[in-house]
């Protein structure tokens, strides 16, 4: 089956040791007009229930993100993020507290686009994107001179 033009055209994550860190690249620009009619989730397996909205606004000029967690089958609000950015690309930094995960835990995601309330792109396709906690010692072990 031949998947169409993307939305999405590059996902970068990492972290720091209290945040993670994701960057999605869009196919056009976030300051088209039609992109308000779009909402990106940050869909968690792990930890489980939880999502994160990104709604982009070019007439506002304003983007928001806000954490939503699962209680006995209703979505409830959390908490808006404040580290989030949308001009050429989206960025958005999530504490590691807020969604409960601490050093050496795995984080299990996937990114999904809906347009109007119906999903219109899954990212990755198939499976999830996979990273663990750093740990307060992540960057000795990883950084050599």
């Amino acid at each position: 089956m031949h998947r169409g033009a993307s939305i999405i055209t590059h996902i970068y994550y990492g972290f720091d040791l209290k945040n993670m860190f994701l960057r999605l690249d869009p196919s056009g620009s976030l300051q088209d007009l039609n992109v308000a009619e779009l909402s990106f989730y940050i869909n968690f397996l792990t930890p489980k229930g939880m999502d994160i909205e990104l709604r982009v606004m070019p007439q506002q000029r304003r983007v928001s993100a806000t954490l939503f967690r699962d209680e006995k089958g209703e979505r409830k609000e959390i908490s808006p993020l404040h580290s989030v950015a949308a001009n050429e690309i989206i960025e958005l930094a999530v504490p590691f507290d807020l969604i409960g995960i601490k050093a050496n835990e795995e984080i299990h995601l996937f990114i999904t686009v809906e347009r109007e309330g119906s999903e219109v792109e899954k990212w990755p396709a198939r499976g999830f994107i996979q990273m663990t906690a750093p740990t307060d010692d992540f960057e000795a072990m990883m950084w050599q001179v």
